[in-house]
């Protein structure tokens, strides 16, 4: 994980409530377990993407770059960024 979005330890600890999760619903077959596992595998693929834009499009612009952020982060209310990252914390992180 990328430090932009500070989500290498929660990330983690998702990673092992699953995890948990997964073998304690098939302690039997540690196989299907991981199998059940890799659902976590498009969320942590969206954390790790979000942030690599985050490094790129926040905190690292320039020029134009930075004007256009600015512009669009003046642009957005609480309530913009709060639905913006509803995905992220509105849920358990144990995928559907």
């Amino acid at each position: 994980m990328l430090q932009y979005f500070a989500q290498g330890a929660c990330q983690a600890m998702e990673d092992a409530v699953c995890l948990s999760h997964m073998l304690g619903s098939h302690p039997d077959d540690h196989a299907a377990a991981l199998e059940h596992y890799q659902q976590r595998f498009p969320r942590t693929a969206r954390v790790q993407l979000m942030s690599r834009a985050i490094g790129e499009h926040i905190y690292h612009p320039a020029g134009e770059h930075a004007r256009l952020r600015n512009a669009i982060m003046r642009a957005k209310n609480s309530e913009d960024c709060y639905r913006d990252l509803a995905w992220l914390y509105g849920g358990t992180g144990l995928g559907g």
